[in-house]
């Protein structure tokens, strides 16, 4: 399928691919820390590492709960462009 683009069109889609395409900073930390705490974490007692995953999993509840929250609850509201 051919489809014909004005030349900014293009350039435009072929930044939001190569956005797309890209990991996020987030993830690239994640996977650049993951491995070396997740070693630590079994070096640590199995009482302190449940604490640890306690405490951290309570922390993206938490997370979780406050960005929700944050969220308007309008089904008749036109969802925003603004960050898009």
């Amino acid at each position: 399928m051919n489809v014909d683009f004005e030349p900014d069109d293009y350039d435009n889609l072929k930044k939001a691919v190569a956005i797309l395409e890209s990991p996020p900073i987030i993830a690239r930390l994640s996977n650049m820390l993951g491995s070396p705490l997740e070693a630590a974490v079994k070096k640590l007692p199995p009482s302190v590492s449940g604490k640890l995953n306690s405490a951290v999993e309570a922390a993206l509840h938490k997370a979780a709960d406050i960005a929700l929250r944050s969220l308007d609850n309008d089904p008749n509201k036109s969802a925003s462009t603004k960050t898009s």
